[in-house]
């Protein structure tokens, strides 16, 4: 099992090192976000995916409220990775410093941080996918 934080996620940079990865990989390749559950929760108050500066708002105060409260945000996306066994790659997508330092406490070896501004030349794109499997 590897685990690989993308730090500041782009769009298109990580869905280029997913699919790679998907190609690559001889094991499971899941992406996740800390934020997936967030805007499930968002989406039941009506959010159809609009990125207004009203609806990021929405949504950072939604994260707010769960991580004031118990984090249960955080540990449905950690209770799903220890949920899975054998050869499974796991790409999280993060932005804030404390959720990412969860992850390397937990996982330790097994994680590896890549921040997503490195991702923008996509030339090594596949050279960085075999390295990451190799490890």
């Amino acid at each position: 099992m590897k685990v690989i934080i993308l730090k500041n996620p782009k769009t298109e940079s990580s869905k280029s090192l997913m699919n790679l990865a998907k190609n690559l990989y001889n094991g499971s390749v899941y992406k996740l976000s800390v934020i997936d559950k967030v805007t499930e929760l968002v989406e039941l108050m009506s959010w159809e995916g609009r990125e207004s500066m009203k609806h990021k708002k929405l949504i950072q105060d939604v994260s707010t409220l769960s991580a004031s409260y118990n984090e249960t945000v955080l540990n449905s996306t950690l209770d799903f990775i220890d949920s899975k066994k054998g050869n499974n790659l796991f790409f999280i997508e993060i932005r804030d410093d404390d959720k990412l330092n969860v992850f390397v406490d937990k996982y330790k070896e097994d994680c590896i941080v890549l921040l997503c501004s490195d991702l923008e030349n996509t030339s090594f794109l596949e050279e960085l996918v075999t390295s990451l499997i190799e490890l």
